[in-house]
């Protein structure tokens, strides 16, 4: 192997009888070189009368005389640096893994390429060379681990630290390939492979140039001579590198050379390289074949054990130190974001560590960058000179948790090898926030122990993935980041076959065939995964038009941005500046794909983004059509900013659009989304001289959101033809405006007209039972429920909780508790609600118990959660409990109390008479309070008698709403339980004078046989037994002989 394994870090060694096999590969320079070029050159006649066949014979005797006398002298004068070797062909390695079990080469076997060795052997002979700074040859000792680790001492456990190396970070391609010789799915039958791997030490090659003045052609010679050697092969003829891949131990820009004066190499730009699979320590995220996989740490483990201990030792260590950074600055460069790091680090005082890796003082790793890690909780990895550094693996394998301020470095690097839940192991915090002046340690103080332990438990499960072991056939329970990066491509290569037969046959069918077949792979695409393949092809097709590309492109950006489950507003933004002059309809895509969706991926806001791309198409002089306009106004919609609607209002006109219906209805939308502007949009509507049931749709919900039902009634009535959208609407407004009664009248209307379009559908019935939970009709709920069944109509998570409030609110516990059971795939939502019956009831044990079951099963609350439970906590007089709600919110749920918290908060302290307690709670409220909170604390009072606190709050009250009668009733209430009846008439006397009275006569509701009746103060005329019941009222008042004096009447 590469070197021998278990070799010292001497690298002088005796020399060893090559084997007839080895032999076989074992070519010399010129010969491996012609061996490239063997068509092109033929060997000429040479007589012995010859000159030149004299002067060969001389040298070849010369040869001979110079090997004889090498062989006599000490193997230490004879290769005074000592040889190393390659790992050993297929043929002298272990067999092709043929009693493997099937299921763990499901995706297929790997055939490793024989290179002649003269690709890889130069390099390794000149390892001394390698670097101009120093030698690599320690480098590549014991299989390109490196040399063994020291001074670790106190660091690592005494039986885990034979596995610790100073590794290289730069050697990967030599572990890949001893690794790759012993994998389990190797074949040594090229015919029975999926895939084939390329042991080429590309990482080598380059590293020796990147630094120094070599030309062009000097940089790109190895890489170039390894290309054309592999398109010799059958293999790679057959799929067109498709299914090949190889290792490049180096970030990916190092072999991305655009010009002949730049950095690195250009092997990637290389002919034969497009199509193969490429892993690289960074990748370039927008390549489909470039894939990231970890850069080797100093940890490889020989043995589960190994690995189990190593685990067992991180999560168990004591950490001092609140967070860590290891790196170098970069003063010369304006705004150093790592100099801003150190900066901050030293403000912080004794809870971050740093360590200055200035020039070389951590090559490779160092016991001081270990132990910072292990001694932190939190460590530092800003991008380095390119997107990612070493110190992010590093910091992982020491159990610490990473911080990121890029999005795009290990997120969008590393996605075989992370967890896809970002916030599960790692802590986001915006570089521009910190250049604002944003304290990391005020950020990472917020995160409680509980927060870092589960991040830091699941950093620590990860951490075989991000290792490769020591071991070369790797673990038996666990699989390193070499066996994800091999299980992961072949499983790309299998997913290739079914669409390498499709390219095969797009590429030759016809050129509107071609494009046919590849519009459909645009339409059936699930992912922008695959829209990046599709993207590959039609770039790289020598089949399709110019102008088939640019059709074929324009669906690849509609499908991206707006079509698949997950757009990718970036790289839909990248295919539209790939447009050399876009069209209207490319804006059209972008224009909507930014109004519909206010932040992306990465984080940035794009709120009206979009009204930049409408200045830029002015810009270029391209005019709008009918369907830029719409997304513009929805922008403005959506954002409640319909002073910038009116400006695009004005572009409208301008443009000619301001008859067009679409347009009309999105601006009526826009306007009716702001209730200052609610007039506008009734002016619009009327002056528009064609209405379509959407125009009637929008006016009418703007209405509904303004809180003026009976004008959406009086559209609604006036509608000729209305759809299912309609009547959700209305129904759906009035129980929200707290109508609840006409919108069951309404849908017993909707029922009654019985039109296909007018079918309830899952709104409808989810409306229908918040009515009928607002109005205690239970056998009206039932119906609704009943409906459903009938209907087929499928009771998900949304209908399900609508069932539990309803027969909950209804004072059908046990019934709720019977839906909530039933439903499949619960989510907060419903343990909310149903945690919320509990509380209604004054069931706070169930209520408690449920919010338990709910933490098990890791759903974590939310706000409505805890209103719940203090509400429940308020019912049963459970004063401790709503502490500790409070109490958990902010310190485990990170959840900051609203004023309907410190409500439900201060109403559970005045119950139980804790007066003081409230007054307190009250005054610590980061917000203003609002009359929920002071009239919480007057119930309390009137509860308890405290008339000198309660007259206060009242007093209070009235000066914030001098008209509402509620607070006038509540202290005459107070003033005549203390018996004080001269302060009941003052009262009393100045509601009359300031003309007080109830704007919503008080009124009752009670279902019976089905019906609902109400009952007013003011009377009802819809119920025929009035006399009667007003007969019984004055009977019963009578009986009772309750004097002014001793109650206030409400």
């Amino acid at each position: 192997m590469l070197p021998v394994s278990g070799h010292q870090p001497c690298l002088e060694r005796t020399r060893s009888t090559p084997s007839k096999a080895t032999d076989s590969l074992l070519l010399d320079r010129k010969s491996s070189f012609n061996s490239l070029n063997s068509s092109t050159f033929q060997q000429p006649y040479l007589s012995l009368h010859h000159p030149r066949a004299v002067l060969f014979l001389s040298l070849l005797c010369l040869q001979v005389v110079f090997f004889i006398v090498a062989r006599s002298l000490p193997i230490s004068l004879s290769f005074p640096r000592g040889r190393h070797h390659f790992p050993a062909p297929l043929t002298a390695s272990v067999p092709a893994a043929a009693s493997t079990d099937a299921d763990e080469c499901s995706s297929g076997r790997v055939y490793v390429y024989e290179l002649p060795n003269f690709f890889n052997r130069e390099l390794i002979e000149q390892c001394d060379n390698l670097n101009p700074w120093g030698s690599r040859c320690d480098a590549l000792v014991n299989d390109g681990l490196g040399p063994p680790a020291t001074g670790l001492d106190g660091l690592v456990p005494r039986e885990v630290a034979p596995a610790w190396f100073w590794t290289d970070q730069f050697v990967l391609e030599i572990i890949f390939h001893n690794r790759m010789l012993k994998h389990r799915c190797r074949t040594t039958e090229p015919e029975r492979a999926r895939g084939f791997y390329i042991p080429f030490y590309a990482g080598l090659a380059v590293g020796k140039y990147l630094w120094t003045n070599f030309t062009a052609a000097d940089r790109d010679r190895h890489c170039g001579m390894m290309l054309r050697w592999v398109q010799e092969q059958e293999y790679f003829k057959r799929s067109d590198g498709w299914d090949h891949f190889i290792s490049m131990a180096r970030i990916t820009w190092d072999f991305r050379r655009s010009k002949d004066d730049d950095w690195g190499s250009s092997c990637i730009y290389l002919p034969g390289m497009r199509n193969i699979t490429r892993l690289l320590i960074e990748r370039n995220p927008w390549d489909y074949f470039d894939v990231g996989v970890p850069y080797p740490t100093g940890f490889h483990p020989r043995s589960d054990s190994d690995v189990i201990a190593w685990q067992e030792h991180v999560r168990t260590r004591h950490r001092n130190t609140l967070f860590c950074f290891a790196g170098a600055t970069r003063r010369a460069i304006k705004n150093d974001f790592r100099g801003l790091l150190f900066d901050q680090c030293r403000d912080a005082g004794d809870s971050c560590r740093a360590v200055n890796c200035a020039g070389s003082k951590c090559l490779n790793g160092t016991s001081a960058i270990l132990e910072t890690f292990l001694d932190s909780k939190f460590c530092l990895q800003p991008r380095g000179d390119s997107f990612t550094r070493r110190s992010i693996f590093d910091c992982l394998v020491a159990g610490s948790i990473p911080v990121f301020f890029w999005k795009r470095t290990a997120y969008f690097q590393y996605e075989w090898f992370l967890p896809k839940e970002k916030e599960s192991y790692s802590v986001y915090i915006d570089r521009n926030e910190v250049k604002n002046g944003t304290l990391i340690k005020e950020v990472l103080e917020r995160f409680s122990d509980e927060d870092v332990r589960k991040m830091r438990e699941k950093v620590i499960e990860y951490i075989p993935k991000l290792v490769y072991t020591m071991k070369g056939e790797g673990l038996e329970g666990y699989k390193d980041a070499f066996d994800v990066a091999i299980d992961e491509v072949m499983r790309r290569f299998k997913e290739q076959e079914e669409w390498g037969f499709k390219w095969r046959i797009a590429r030759r069918w016809p050129m509107n065939s071609g494009r046919a077949a590849l519009l459909r792979l645009i339409n059936d695409s699930k992912c922008v995964r695959e829209l990046k393949r599709i993207h590959v092809q039609v770039v790289k097709s020598l089949h399709i038009t110019e102008l088939d590309c640019h059709f074929l492109i324009n669906r690849l950006l509609f499908v991206c941005a707006l079509s698949i489950r997950s757009p990718s507003l970036v790289y839909a933004t990248d295919l539209f500046k790939s447009f050399k002059n876009p069209s209207v309809g490319a804006y059209n895509v972008l224009i909507r794909a930014f109004a519909s969706k206010q932040e992306t991926g990465d984080g940035e806001d794009r709120r009206f983004r979009s009204l930049g791309l409408y200045k830029q198409m002015l810009f270029e002089g391209i005019a709008p059509d009918c369907l830029t306009f719409p997304f513009l106004l929805k922008e403005c919609a959506d954002a409640g900013h319909a002073g910038r609607g009116r400006a695009i209002h004005g572009q409208v006109i301008k443009f000619g659009f301001d008859k067009d219906v679409y347009v009309n209805n999105n601006m009526i939308s826009m306007y009716s989304s702001d209730g200052a502007y609610i007039v506008c949009a009734r002016k619009l509507f009327d002056a528009m001289p064609e209405r379509d049931v959407v125009s009637w749709n929008s006016m009418i919900v703007g209405y509904l959101r303004t809180g003026d039902l009976d004008s959406a009634s009086d559209l609604f009535n006036r509608m000729n033809m209305r759809n299912i959208i309609t009547w959700n609407s209305i129904i759906t407004g009035f129980v929200q405006g707290g109508r609840p009664k006409e919108a069951l009248q309404l849908f017993q209307e909707m029922q009654y007209i019985g039109q296909e379009t007018t079918i309830p559908d899952k709104i409808t019935v989810a409306s229908v039972l918040t009515a009928c939970a607002s109005l205690g009709a239970l056998d009206h709920g039932k119906w609704a429920h009943n409906f459903l069944s009938r209907r087929r109509i499928e009771c998900d998570l949304v209908i399900g909780t609508a069932l539990i409030d309803m027969y909950g609110k209804c004072g059908s516990v046990d019934r709720a508790v019977e839906i909530f059971t039933a439903m499949p795939g619960k989510d907060n939502l419903a343990w909310t609600a149903m945690i919320s019956v509990f509380a209604l009831h004054g069931r706070c044990e169930e209520a408690f118990q449920l919010f338990e079951e709910m933490q098990t099963l890791g759903l974590k609350p939310n706000e409505v959660t805890f209103v719940g439970l203090l509400s429940a906590c308020a019912h049963s007089g459970s004063v401790e409990r709503g502490r500790w709600c409070v109490n958990a919110m902010k310190s485990i749920y990170r959840i900051e109390p609203q004023v309907h918290h410190y409500a439900c908060m201060v109403d559970l302290l005045s119950r139980a008479g804790l007066f003081e307690e409230a007054e307190g709670c009250i005054k610590s409220m980061p917000m203003e309070p609002d009359v929920f909170v002071w009239g919480a604390l007057l119930g309390g009072c009137l509860m308890h008698n405290n008339v000198e606190i309660g007259e206060k709050v009242a007093k209070y009250l009235i000066e914030m709403q001098p008209m509402n009668h509620v607070f006038y009733v509540n202290l005459c209430d107070l003033y005549a339980r203390a018996g004080r009846v001269e302060d009941v008439k003052r009262v009393r006397a100045l509601m009359r004078t300031r003309r007080i009275q109830k704007e919503i006569p008080g009124c009752s509701m009670i279902e019976i046989g089905g019906i609902v009746h109400e009952f007013s103060v003011r009377g009802s005329m819809e119920t025929m037994f009035m006399e009667d019941l007003f007969w019984v009222l004055n009977w019963l008042a009578d009986e009772m002989k309750i004097r002014e004096t001793t109650l206030a009447l409400q």
